[in-house]
């Protein structure tokens, strides 16, 4: 838009039209028809034909063909070449045949599309504004194009997170305008098509939340009410509506939709008795509804009366779950006291009762219910999980008041094992570790057989991070009740935050198995094969999890994200269109939605910048929050990441997350001191955790702490369970001695690690590198002989009994097939042999030139070849060996004989000639041996070898 003029205020991008977005322009040229010339159009005809076949690289040399054939600028030719180069991420190239074809194009909405689209990837967004803005202008004089209206759609993205929220939203209404009312066939278009998959009603999400950040509720209504006209029976379209109305503070409004999941709206206001929860998929929304509309005491009222008569008691526990949700604690405690009154052996509504009453601030009363159902049914321990953790959460914000409760109860006469034990889960939930030990002590030692003290115990020492003391309560909880699941998953979990994965996942499984409908043991099973990037295991439970519970966000979102990790889009797609008509939270929705409107471009800017907008609007959202982290981090701008995890860091100072992210940041930021303050503070939780222990060992190495990096590493090395593994550490551990020129110490642990594995060849060359870098070549000359002379007797050795096999076979018929075998089975043996004695060959070749002895170095080699004429290996290091030692000539003749063997290959041949070139000073020679090899390069030389052949050019030239 035009800048304000000098003295009139800033203009409010919020509020800027549309009308006043401007075009891209760019001047005009001439337009030729590209039938002028039938050889370029056949050239054009190949390669529209390759870029449908996905085969873009053969499209462009067809292309380049046919524009070096063209005798002018024909758009087809243009337009294709710029489309070729955008599917291949050339995006500069692209963007220039872009700008050409639109010069030469009689319409001009495809070409301004695609630098839109080349724009936006190079984040310049008001660019490809501009471009969007230019494509759907050229819709008033051009045919209907399908990329039009894809455009309004790309604007609209741009404009809002360039802030022209109004006219963002009038490009989003453009652009369902066109899908549903003037355009309809677009909706099959390629351009369109993708987008429609993740919101088959268009942009009627994008175009009410913008109207809402504008504070035009009434428009979102209107909007809403027209999608919902539209689409009557979309649960997603109702819900919004739903949301809308309540957002513009219409209660009454919102309340009659939620009423059309039960009534055509003339019938009763509540649901008939015995309703199914799965009827209602906006049962939350309903409750919030009644709230806002001051009838949810009402409603409650006459559920409770249902309930009361033996009827909706699975609605009632559902709304009751809702009432929690909407902080409404007094009603939820009221109906779950209600239910447990049907249900007097049920332990889950009596667990749900409590926490809503203590929640309500009636601790006594909560207290009082639930020692009450544990004295009367003392074998009933199958409590489902989410309920019992539930309780058993620590809540620093109402310590004090638990603690006084607590310490007056303990004093109070007449204590039973009962009331210790829920007199333990209190002050263990107020951080009072002590007063819970002694209290489930005493409940214990009362009653011994009651399983269930063992298990908060267990719980409560996890939520400490006490691991070991976890699980020896876990166990004495298994030894009274063996099939106990939450035992087992106590157990598992106290396993797992010691990283003794494969006792975890034993004891997870048998949560499972034990209570197979828990959807927070499925859950907690999917988390943790996820840690372990086990994905399909992983989507497996998060699957069966949604499946014991749809409503479970917490499945859904974790099961989308790891079908889109495990490059499954269309599962993770298809999954949330099944959950329409599950009761989601917004937030989770939310989420969903943008991780599933980004999968294709992650972390690229419009998904970091509206996760910036969600994250802003919403702090308390830590899943955000470490996406917003993570992606700035990933796209290296570490100084807008690190805030925004300092802040999750605080707010959250339980979650690991946001602590790992916060020490990487810290260390990419070379502030390795505080990262690893960080670090210590998590090792200390988790131990062996093996992803926090690398990162503290880089901070320790980076910070010269070196005696506390080698200890984490050797921890790390006791952990290590694949030699891929142990491999890596050990060389970081060598490292950590090398560098530092530790070599005494860098020997003696190659002496444990060849001892060890005395056929590991990695060590010992490791070792014959630290004694030449020690200074002592000779040692390390003298080790690197000794290692090659018992393969050389071995190999001469075996080579004897072949020739004698081969003796005996031809004078034995050509069917004896066991001297055959024999003989196969020695010739497979020596070659084992000599290609050993090749690698030890060569770390005796690559030391002696290391440390300079090239007299030993060229008798040993001179000598081989004595013994194996002709060998190629063994003359190409006599090659080197000449060069490097300022012989270039001699090089050049051992060269050519060589090279008249034709063993050699042609690539190799000239590098070797131009170093010996160079070496002698006539570095004309040596650069036209490598430019003849990059002007007309071998079959078979890579784009690797070509730079490698370029590095080699100039490190010649530099030196000369």
């Amino acid at each position: 838009i035009p800048p304000p003029l000098q003295g009139q205020p800033q203009v409010d991008r919020r509020l800027v039209p549309l009308e006043d977005i401007r075009p891209a322009a760019l001047a005009a040229g001439t337009v030729h028809d590209l039938n002028q010339q039938p050889e370029v159009r056949n050239l054009f005809e190949a390669a529209s034909g390759l870029m449908r076949s996905g085969k873009y690289e053969a499209a462009v040399d067809r292309l380049n063909a046919a524009l070096n054939r063209s005798s002018h600028n024909y758009y087809d030719l243009l337009y294709l070449m710029a489309a070729a180069k955008f599917r291949l991420r050339a995006d500069g190239e692209a963007r220039v045949y872009a700008s050409q074809a639109l010069q030469a194009a009689r319409e001009t909405a495809d070409a301004h599309y695609l630098l839109g689209e080349i724009c936006r990837r190079q984040t310049q967004l008001e660019a490809a504004m501009g471009h969007y803005r230019a494509a759907t202008l050229a819709a008033d004089t051009e045919v209907p194009n399908p990329r039009v209206t894809a455009a309004w759609f790309r604007l609209a993205e741009c404009l809002a997170e360039n802030g022209y929220l109004t006219a963002a939203y009038e490009a989003y209404t453009r652009f369902d305008e066109a899908l549903w009312d003037t355009q309809p066939a677009h909706c099959e278009a390629e351009e369109i098509a993708p987008l429609l998959t993740d919101r088959p009603q268009g942009a009627i999400q994008e175009r009410i939340d913008l109207l809402k950040r504008l504070g035009r509720h009434s428009d979102a209504v209107a909007v809403s009410r027209a999608a919902a006209a539209r689409w009557p029976d979309s649960l997603a379209v109702q819900r919004l509506l739903v949301r809308t109305l309540l957002a513009a503070v219409q209660h009454e409004q919102a309340l009659a939709v939620c009423r059309l999941q039960w009534t055509d709206g003339e019938g009763p206001s509540f649901p008939e008795p015995d309703t199914s929860p799965r009827s209602l998929p906006l049962l939350s929304d309903t409750v919030k509804a009644l709230g806002a509309a001051s009838q949810l005491e009402a409603w409650t009222a006459e559920l409770q009366r249902q309930v009361s008569a033996g009827q909706s008691l699975e609605l009632a526990a559902a709304v009751a779950d809702r009432l929690s949700k909407a902080g409404e604690y007094a009603a939820a405690a009221e109906l779950w006291n209600a239910i447990a009154a049907q249900q007097p052996q049920d332990a889950e509504p009596v667990w749900a009762a409590a926490v809503a009453l203590r929640a309500s601030g009636d601790v006594g009363a909560a207290a009082d219910l639930l020692a009450q159902f544990v004295r009367s049914h003392p074998d009933n321990i199958d409590v489902p999980w989410k309920r019992f953790v539930a309780w058993l959460e620590r809540d620093e914000g109402s310590a004090a008041e638990l603690i006084k409760y607590v310490e007056k109860q303990v004093a109070a006469p007449g204590r039973d094992f009962a009331t210790d034990f829920v007199l333990a889960t209190l002050a263990a939930r107020a951080g009072q570790n002590e007063l819970a030990e002694q209290l489930f002590a005493a409940a214990v030692e009362a009653r011994p057989e009651f399983a269930l003290a063992q298990v908060a115990w267990a719980q409560s020492l996890v939520a400490g991070y006490e691991w070991e003391p976890a699980k020896t309560h876990a166990l004495a909880a298994l030894q009274e009740a063996e099939q106990l699941g939450a035992a087992h998953f106590v157990l598992g979990a106290a396993c797992a935050g010691l990283d003794q994965n494969d006792e975890a996942e034993k004891e997870y499984r048998e949560a499972v198995k034990d209570s197979p409908n828990d959807a927070e043991f499925l859950l907690a099973l999917g988390h943790f094969y996820k840690r372990r990037d086990d994905l399909l295991a992983a989507q497996r439970y998060f699957q069966q999890a949604l499946t014991v519970d749809r409503d479970n966000g917490e499945a859904l979102e974790n099961l989308v994200e790891s079908y889109l990790a495990g490059g499954k889009p269309g599962l993770a797609r298809l999954q949330f269109r099944e959950a329409e008509d599950a009761d989601l939270a917004e937030p989770v929705l939310r989420r969903i939605r943008t991780t599933l409107g980004f999968s294709e471009n992650p972390f690229g800017p419009e998904h970091l910048a509206e996760l910036k907008r969600q994250y802003t609007a919403d702090p308390q959202d830590i899943e955000t929050g470490l996406k917003l982290a993570a992606g700035l981090l990933v796209r290296g701008r570490y100084d807008e990441a690190f805030p925004y995890a300092q802040e999750l860091h605080a707010r959250f100072p339980q979650d690991a997350r946001p602590a790992v992210l916060l020490a990487r940041l810290l260390a990419r930021r070379l502030e390795f001191r505080a990262s690893a303050d960080v670090l210590v503070n998590l090792v200390a939780r988790y131990p062996n955790r093996g992803e926090m222990l690398r990162l503290l060992a880089v901070a320790r190495l980076a910070d010269f702490q070196l005696d506390e990096a080698r200890r984490i590493i050797r921890h790390l090395l006791d952990l290590a369970q694949t030699d891929a593994v142990r491999t890596a550490l050990r060389d970081q551990l060598l490292i950590s001695y090398v560098e530092f020129s530790e070599f005494e110490a860098a020997l003696q642990l190659l002496d444990e690690w060849t001892a060890a594995e005395p056929e590991n060849a990695t060590w010992w060359r490791e070792k014959l590198r630290v004694l030449a870098l020690a200074g002592r070549e000779q040692e390390a000359l003298e080790l690197a002989s000794s290692r090659v002379q018992p393969l050389e007797d071995e190999f001469q050795q075996k080579l004897g009994e072949f020739k004698r096999l081969l003796d005996r076979y031809k004078q034995l018929p050509e069917e004896n097939l066991p001297m055959r075998s024999r003989a196969e089975a020695v010739q497979a043996e020596l070659k084992r042999i000599q290609s050993k004695l090749q690698e030890r060959r060569a770390e005796f070749v690559q030391v002696g030139m290391q440390v300079q002895n090239y007299q030993a170095v060229e008798g040993q080699l001179r000598q081989w070849l004595r013994d194996q004429p002709g060998d190629s290996e063994i003359t190409q290091w006599l090659i080197l060996l000449l060069i490097q030692d300022d012989r270039p000539d001699e090089a050049l003749s051992q060269l050519e004989a060589f090279a008249a063997t034709g063993l050699a290959a042609e690539a190799a041949l000239r590098g070797w000639r131009a170093e010996a070139e160079a070496a002698a000073g006539r570095t004309d020679k040596a650069v036209a041996e490598l430019d003849a090899l990059l002007e007309e390069p071998p079959v078979g030389l890579s784009a690797r070898d070509r730079a490698e052949v370029w590095a080699k050019l100039i490190t010649i030239l530099i030196e000369a």
